[in-house]
């Protein structure tokens, strides 16, 4: 036998790059799996009510997020008004 009088250690260092190799050679690319694709993909629903639902919360998303700038934006704007009048008091 040739690992008898060899420490566990010299016996581990000796098999490693045979263990990484065989390790290597058996590993899958995981992007390629399906059951990786399927948690990827959504699936198609073509119900009515479906595509009714999803336009609906766009358009509140939408709707809200461009009121939220509007918003800060009306509030600099009454900022800058009040800076302008202040400004042609004083002279």
């Amino acid at each position: 036998n040739e690992y008898a009088n060899k420490t566990l250690i010299e016996i581990y260092n000796e098999l490693l790059p045979q263990l990484e190799a065989t390790k290597k050679a058996l590993e899958e690319d995981k992007t390629q799996l399906s059951s990786y694709q399927a948690k990827k993909t959504s699936a198609a629903d073509s119900r009515p009510s479906a595509k009714q639902v999803g336009s609906t919360f766009g358009i509140i998303f939408i709707s809200i997020f461009l009121g939220l700038v509007i918003a800060f934006d009306l509030s600099s704007y009454k900022r800058h008004l009040r800076t302008i009048r202040f400004c042609r008091r004083r002279l």
